[in-house]
């Protein structure tokens, strides 16, 4: 299993923390501890499973993973490629066309958030890709064109600073 993480463009700081292409050549299981990022991730090789309570279920190749209070466990099929971004506290709801709280601890496919021809232009071109900075380069192309427009919101920023800065 490969991770690298890579800073996304100052343009983008604002709503993204990182950007992590992940790689396995196995098949593997792993637990996804809580975190305060919604993530959104793209599939460009492999496939990827959630285990819920009622089994496994297969994500889409496009999908968004909410907020939640417990782990998750996921399974990847051999030779999976993922890129995840992962927003910051208040980021997700620029680019996502729905109610955010909706996603809390779920794993749902972008079909109904994204245009699906801008999604599988993406999937297309981070398959296509040679080395590491051309996927970076292709999602922040596609977050970039993506922002809805919805202004930020100064109370809520303020208020997830004082909770930084509290400790919560």
């Amino acid at each position: 299993m490969s991770s690298r993480t890579y800073l996304p463009s100052e343009q983008l700081r604002t709503y993204v923390k990182r950007i992590v292409i992940s790689e396995n050549e196995q098949k593997n299981t792993y637990k996804v501890l809580p975190d305060t990022s919604i993530v959104m991730g793209f599939q460009y090789s492999g496939t990827l499973c959630h285990q819920t309570d009622s089994g496994l279920k297969i994500l889409n190749n496009a999908g968004v993973t909410g907020l939640s209070d417990k782990y998750k466990i996921f399974t990847n099929s051999d030779d999976t490629g993922t890129l995840l971004v992962v927003f910051t506290e208040t980021g997700a709801a620029t680019f996502l066309k729905c109610e955010l709280q909706e996603l809390f601890s779920h794993s749902v496919s972008l079909d109904d958030m994204i245009i699906r021809s801008k999604m599988d232009l993406v999937t297309e071109q981070l398959q296509e890709a040679r080395n590491d900075s051309e996927p970076v380069l292709v999602i922040e192309q596609f977050l970039t064109s993506s922002v809805t427009g919805l202004p930020r919101v100064a109370v809520v920023d303020a208020a997830v600073q004082l909770i930084k800065q509290t400790g919560g």
